[in-house]
């Protein structure tokens, strides 16, 4: 996951930029996402980037394994479609 947002932030032309990921179980990234939005269910991902005075910015990019598990099998959360059966957990994670 690491080199695959070390690819996106290339790709993108980002420089000076740091960029945390964190796995999450369930039940933590259900209350990450009561506390910074005030929606009380499970989400995949949660994002925040925090502009710095010396003009760099930081990125915290929060990841739930377990819903990823569920979009990879094609039981999206919230009644959207998934990215089809037989997907990685892993290939689903960096696509998010």
């Amino acid at each position: 996951m690491a080199r695959a947002a070390r690819r996106v932030l290339a790709w993108e032309g980002a420089r000076r930029v740091r960029v945390e990921l964190t796995l999450l179980d369930a039940p933590e990234m259900r209350r990450l996402n009561r506390r910074a939005t005030g929606r009380r269910r499970l989400t995949d991902v949660i994002a925040f980037a925090l502009p710095q005075p010396d003009g760099t910015l930081v990125g915290d990019v929060y990841l739930c394994p377990a819903v990823a598990a569920r979009w990879g099998r094609g039981g999206a959360p919230n009644g959207a479609r998934g990215a089809g059966p037989g997907k990685r957990v892993q290939e689903e994670l960096v696509r998010l």
